[in-house]
């Protein structure tokens, strides 16, 4: 004998009132409701449907709609998630491209030609120097690379300027300018450049073997 077609019977109405209300609440404070909703035990989830529903009838159809409801609830925190993740990477893109542009802007950073004009040679032996070592560019949004322009004193350079950069050879270019300007306990307090200019160039090679190896 053919199987009798199964009646799909719609949830009773307390039962959708319970999750209407649910989502309800959610999209009232849904950080809130997350923390308190998310991950919550079957039988919590129970006991919540009954304080909106107090007549409802949990069957095992709705026992499994509570299920989906969870599951629901669990797809929903991952997206805010996920959002204030991004929300959060946007913003620090953010803020980084306007500290670029800022040291571009006060000629912190300069274009390798630029570089170049104030150490006396050419573009091309500029770039050669970043190939080599003995000078490093950052990248400051666009495709033209910029150099510290505290590449070009000629103080730095006769402290040992040269010297820490070569320890710091296998640093990215942003953590390379990160080392120079950035205060440090090993320094009494001054960042590396300053320690440079008074002549303190054991100490900062000493600094910067200590930065390779963090």
């Amino acid at each position: 004998m053919p199987t009798a077609a199964r009646t799909v019977t719609p949830p009773p109405p307390a039962v959708t009132e319970a999750f209407d209300t649910v989502i309800e609440s959610l999209t009232q404070g849904l950080h809130r409701q997350m923390k308190a909703l998310v991950g919550m035990p079957e039988q919590q989830l129970h006991d919540l449907a009954r304080r909106y529903a107090p007549t409802l009838d949990l069957d095992p159809e709705t026992a499994q709609d509570l299920r989906l409801l969870r599951v629901l609830l669990d797809g929903l925190e991952t997206a805010q998630v996920r959002a204030r993740n991004q929300e959060a990477l946007e913003t620090a893109r953010q803020r980084a491209a306007t500290v670029k542009h800022d040291l571009v802007a006060r000629g912190e950073l300069v274009p390798a030609d630029e570089l170049g004009k104030a150490l006396g040679i050419s573009r091309q032996a500029v770039h050669k120097g970043a190939k080599t070592g003995r000078l490093f560019a950052v990248e400051a949004g666009g495709r033209e690379h910029y150099f510290p322009s505290f590449l070009a004193e000629q103080e730095l350079r006769a402290n040992g300027l040269e010297d820490v950069l070569s320890i710091l050879g296998g640093e990215s270019g942003w953590s390379k300018w990160l080392f120079f300007t950035t205060p440090s306990g090993a320094l009494g307090g001054m960042t590396p450049l300053e320690a440079l200019r008074e002549r303190r160039r054991g100490a900062v090679q000493t600094a910067a073997r200590a930065y390779t190896e963090r």
